[in-house]
């Protein structure tokens, strides 16, 4: 008994010990690029304004906001508590509470994840894989701006790893609060209603072996709470939006009559039938490229070769039969589907969405980099040698250091660093004109940071009633018929600000 209580002490502190490193390393990254950043994204706006709006006006900005209402609630709440201690209400404020929140949510989801990965690859490969992704610039960018990427993905690695525990331990309590983070999550980002249906998988391939597996009661008490506590709590928004994925307007809970002008699908010819199969396959096969794409992007192409390699050893030991395989292997399947379906539908597919199944997939990373300098090292001695181990390590530390470095130059450049002449066009505003000034701006940002009324204007227009215009191109412009009042030039980018001639 004293071994094995020695044992998990020994255990317990080596993960807290890798926990820690992550997180002091993220510390020093996400701080750097807060403090760097020249803008914040433009989604970061979007966000802030609703936080603002659902303070004065909660159920009107509900409905009417297309985003969800998790994270603007949270910078709203993190802002209220800053008040106390600084009563400055500006722009700036709410923007370090943005990304305050983002940031706080990274450094969470990083114990969640490392728990997770302890199960797929164990606590070595869970900190190498984690030690890899944190220096992504992409993830670690998403991680440091006013978006609710990081705070998603927490709940979303929360609820899948309380899913992982009650599959393994077979106990109802972990399914309600795999729940409880789906329902919480889905208030971030819809997606996080995926949970949902993991466990419901999962839990319908227990009551097909109840004698291996959960008993029946088990079984059907945990799907009951994990639909009941879901609903609770995403039940009434649904409701006010009359939708179960408001944002992308899909699965209507308000019934309309069905018009009988419209032909039926019937009616199509077999052309017609043809032609929609073969849009569909083309654009699957695009969907699926954006895809890989994505993941190059995140994994900047040195790291995917390796994913992949780690991906096909975790496949051929594949049993349906254990929990983590069974989830990982759904969770791979239905990532895989969803995104493609978004291509389908929206026509694109941002790495902001592809994120989430990164942060999963990193994991088989560190198998594919064990496998290329097993493989690397055995190919170059043509035969088995009692040091190969230690070659085949060395080079696998080479492989991972050489994938870190050629990250570090993309993770030190500042956040939107190509949009250095927004802040300073907008402090020029802020300090230069009135407060109900109306400015014709390229992007919505400058409007924003300046805390001036914008107006969104496109080519050489400009908009009725506009005071006072601001330009930005990447070569000089001639401005005929005005008074050129500031202009700046970085990055090989040019900003005017003039008052348009009437």
């Amino acid at each position: 008994m004293r071994i094995k209580a020695t044992s998990k002490q020994s255990i317990a502190k080596q993960d807290i010990i890798h926990i820690l490193v992550l997180v002091t390393i993220t510390l020093c990254i996400g701080i750097y690029l807060i403090c760097t950043a020249a803008v914040i994204a433009k989604d970061g706006v979007t966000f802030i304004e609703y936080a603002k709006d659902f303070e004065i006006n909660p159920t009107e900005t509900m409905i009417q906001r297309d985003q969800h209402p998790g994270y603007p609630f949270m910078i709203l709440s993190v802002h209220k508590i800053v008040s106390f201690f600084n009563r400055s209400d500006s722009i700036y404020s709410w923007i370090y509470c943005a990304q305050g929140i983002s940031f706080f949510f990274r450094l969470l989801s990083l114990a969640v994840l490392y728990f997770i990965g302890k199960e797929i690859v164990g606590a070595a490969g869970s900190f190498c894989a984690l030690l890899i992704f944190i220096f992504l610039p992409k993830p670690a960018a998403f991680g440091s701006d006013a978006l609710s990427d990081w705070p998603h993905l927490f709940f979303l690695s929360a609820g899948f790893l309380y899913l992982l525990k009650g599959a393994k331990r077979r106990k109802v309590c972990w399914f309600w609060l795999a729940s409880l983070m789906a329902g919480i999550g889905y208030l971030v980002r819809p997606e996080c209603i995926q949970i949902i249906i993991y466990g419901f998988l999962w839990l319908v391939f227990e009551l097909r072996r109840p004698r291996k597996g959960m008993s029946r009661t088990k079984a059907v008490t945990a799907l009951i709470l994990m639909a009941g506590c879901f609903v609770l709590i995403v039940g009434p928004y649904m409701k006010m939006k009359g939708n179960v994925f408001p944002k992308k307007k899909l699965v209507s809970l308000q019934f309309k009559t069905k018009s009988h002008n419209l032909p039926a699908a019937g009616n199509k010819s077999s052309e017609e039938r043809l032609f929609l199969g073969n849009v569909l396959k083309s654009k699957s096969v695009k969907g699926a490229m954006e895809l890989f794409n994505n993941f190059g992007d995140t994994f900047m192409w040195f790291f995917l070769p390796f994913l992949l390699v780690g991906v096909w050893k975790y496949l051929r030991r594949l049993n349906f039969h254990e929990p983590i395989y069974f989830l990982v292997f759904v969770f791979g399947g239905l990532n895989i589907c969803l995104m493609i379906w978004l291509y389908l539908r929206a026509g694109y597919m941002n790495v902001r969405h592809t994120m989430p199944f990164a942060a999963i997939a990193a994991f088989f990373v560190p198998l594919g980099l064990e496998g290329a300098a097993w493989f690397l090292c055995k190919s170059s001695s043509g035969k088995k040698t009692q040091d190969q181990p230690q070659r085949s390590f060395r080079l696998f530390i080479i492989l991972t250091a050489t994938g870190i470095a050629i990250c570090l130059p993309k993770l030190l450049r500042p956040l939107h660093h190509d949009k250095q002449v927004y802040s300073l066009a907008a402090k020029w505003l802020a300090n230069n004109t009135e407060k109900n000034s109306i400015v014709a701006v390229p992007d919505v940002r400058i409007g924003f940071l300046a805390e001036r009324t914008a107006v969104v204007s496109a080519g050489k227009a400009v908009p009725g009633g506009a005071n006072y215009v601001v330009k930005v191109s990447g070569k000089d412009e001639m401005i005929e018929e005005s008074e050129i009042l500031f202009s700046a030039c970085r990055k090989g980018r040019k900003i005017i600000i003039y008052k348009p001639c009437r």
